[in-house]
C-alpha cells in the first residue's frame, strides 16, 4: 500500500466533470512520504456508480503539478539518472565527432 497524506483540500462549487459527468467536490494536494513528492491539483469527484475518484486536473501553463522535496533520496536518484544519461550522450557525441574528424583527415 502506498503511503499518501492529504496536505491541502479546497472545496469546489457544485460543478460536474465534463468528461465523466461526476460531481467535482474538492481540489486536493497530497504528499507521498516514501517518494518525498507532492502531487498538486488533484480533483476529488463522486459518482453514484463509481464512488469517490481522484483525477489530476489539467495543468495550467507554467504550473508544476508534481514537486519533489529538494535533497531527498528521490531528488538525488533523479539527478543521478539524469547525470548518467547526460554523460552518456556527451560520450556518444564525442565519439561521433572523432569519427567525423578522422574521416575528414
Amino acid at each position: 500500500m502506498i503511503n499518501v497524506k492529504a496536505i491541502s483540500i479546497e472545496p469546489l462549487g457544485r460543478g460536474y466533470d465534463r468528461e465523466t459527468g461526476a460531481r467535482r467536490l474538492a481540489k486536493v494536494q497530497v504528499f507521498l512520504p516514501d517518494l518525498q513528492t507532492t502531487l498538486r491539483d488533484i480533483i476529488l469527484t463522486h459518482d453514484h456508480d463509481l464512488g469517490f475518484v481522484a483525477t489530476p486536473e489539467r495543468p495550467k501553463k507554467g504550473v508544476a503539478v508534481i514537486q519533489w522535496v529538494k535533497g531527498s533520496p528521490l531528488a538525488r536518484a533523479v539527478s543521478e539518472a539524469a547525470e548518467k544519461a547526460y554523460s552518456s550522450m556527451l560520450t556518444e557525441d564525442i565519439a561521433e565527432l572523432k569519427e567525423l574528424y578522422e574521416a575528414a583527415a
